[in-house]
């Protein structure tokens, strides 16, 4: 065996694997080639002691490993970048300096030259082909394109003084910038904390999750931080909202029970009824009845002194959840594979179910739904990039976000008539109704924006789960 010409590869998890094993053993293995990955989030970060080849091949349709990643939304601690975003880092890794691209209708091909130690980072993407080891152009054609790729990146000894490049970088914009009058970032004072979800209060300051600090935050306008811890260790404090009455309720990740939360900072939790999978999105209503989306197929509804539910007609998860003024309750469900959310399902109580809407794509995610003017319903979609607005009626309008993959997250009304948006490679959206979109580019690497919400004085304010940051944006008065 020639150890200079070892190569890591592999289908499905496997190519997860591979994917893993160059962070972990790039001076000891030439090339690695995934093939139809997902890449979690490698607990430390990505380190790798020598330049890596790495060639990716993935199907853009997917249905089993999504080419468009896995969202924090579902989980902080469980997400994956989207192929792209995970090529790109690597690109950044091995400080590569030239890129091209090649597309057909039937293949694209993105590669990385001028690598440090004369390495080269390829993305081959085909448009279809499923979730199998080269249906196209074919297993034995696959086989061949890896062996060139090896031959042709035979394993080099060190690379004197080098080391891996920043990894995380903010996309461009790629849409007109958001009029801003400034951007402030406080730090959240538990190291480690994950703010995830945020809302505001009934008194003009912020209250936000701390997914894995296991507390409620509140965050004044001018910045100053107060942590509440939740009783039960590990809960995992999630989605976040608020009642008219001033009370603050969440949802617990670890657990099935909802959390509240006084003015004052004090902290009890409630049992959902049995069975019950735990609340994922929550929302008040116009009335102040809270609404939870239980995973075990329910619409929980919270009210003082009671707890009651709604049997979905569904075989889905329901997770993201919304509550228009006059409206029925919308909510989102979860199915297949990776839990795919393209299916949306309206109820009010009393009344039969509203027929079931589904998205065209099957690759549709939606991440989180928002009340909007009017009785509309708005939402973001991971899976193919877009935001959508359900209209009264049942008819959808759906909106191309420019930053390709960026993964969409949370979603919110502004103060200035428009809906704002997170992105999980660290950008933020707003977007008209008439679907003009702007952007705005967070401050820090890897920030990784997922709650998003409208405080007092004209501000949104986002969290930054991957920098333990809560940032408040100042509009101007251009809006």
């Amino acid at each position: 065996m020639d150890p200079r010409q070892i190569a890591a590869t592999g289908v499905s998890n496997g190519g997860s694997m591979a994917g893993y094993l160059a962070c972990v053993l790039a001076g000891r293995i030439a090339v690695f080639v995934p093939v139809e990955g997902v890449f979690f989030q490698i607990p430390g970060g990505c380190h790798p002691s020598h330049p890596a080849a790495i060639l990716d091949v993935h199907v853009l349709s997917d249905p089993v490993a999504p080419y468009a990643g896995v969202p924090s939304r579902g989980s902080p601690e469980y997400y994956a970048l989207a192929v792209p975003a995970w090529l790109r880092a690597w690109a950044l890794r091995d400080r590569c300096r030239n890129s091209s691209m090649t597309s057909s209708s039937q293949l694209t091909v993105v590669r990385w030259d001028g690598c440090a130690g004369a390495v080269n980072v390829t993305g081959y993407w085909l448009a279809s082909g499923g979730h199998t080891w080269f249906r196209d152009p074919g297993p034995v054609r696959g086989d061949r394109l890896i062996l060139a790729f090896l031959a042709g990146h035979a394993l080099r000894g060190p690379v004197p003084g080098w080391s891996p490049g920043p990894a995380a970088s903010v996309p461009a914009l790629t849409a007109p910038r958001i009029v801003d009058a400034s951007v402030r970032v406080f730090h959240v004072p538990t190291a480690g904390a994950e703010p995830f979800d945020i809302v505001s209060g009934p008194d003009g300051t912020m209250w936000f999750t701390e997914f894995h600090g296991d507390k409620i935050g509140r965050v004044s306008l001018d910045g100053t931080i107060t942590e509440y811890p939740v009783p039960t260790p590990g809960a995992g404090p999630y989605q976040i909202t608020a009642d008219p009455a001033g009370t603050i309720w969440f949802t617990e990740y670890n657990t099935t029970k909802i959390g509240l939360i006084t003015s004052r900072g004090q902290v009890r939790e409630i049992m959902l009824p049995r069975p019950s999978f735990g609340g994922n999105g929550i929302a008040a209503g116009p009335d102040g009845t809270i609404w939870t989306a239980d995973g075990g197929g329910y619409l929980d509804r919270l009210t003082p002194g009671h707890v009651g539910r709604v049997r979905l007609p569904s075989s889905g998860a329901p997770f993201a959840v919304a509550a228009p003024v006059g409206q029925a309750v919308f909510v989102s469900e979860l199915t297949g594979y990776f839990e795919y959310s393209r299916v949306l399902l309206a109820s009010r109580p009393g009344h039969p179910a509203a027929p079931a809407l589904t998205l065209p794509s099957a690759l549709s995610n939606i991440d989180a739904l928002a009340a909007g003017p009017g009785g509309s319903v708005w939402f973001t979609d991971f899976g193919t990039g877009q935001v959508g607005e359900l209209l009264p009626g049942g008819r959808v309008r759906l909106f191309a976000d420019p930053a390709a993959w960026s993964g969409l997250s949370d979603i919110t009304a502004g103060p200035d008539g428009a809906m704002w948006y997170t992105e999980q490679a660290g950008l933020i959206g707003r977007i008209t109704f008439a679907g003009a979109i702007s952007q705005l580019a967070m401050p820090g690497q890897g920030s990784n924006p997922d709650g998003i919400a409208a405080g007092a004085g004209g501000t949104i304010w986002v969290t930054g789960t991957g920098t333990d940051t809560i940032a408040r944006i100042t509009l101007s008065a251009r809006h």
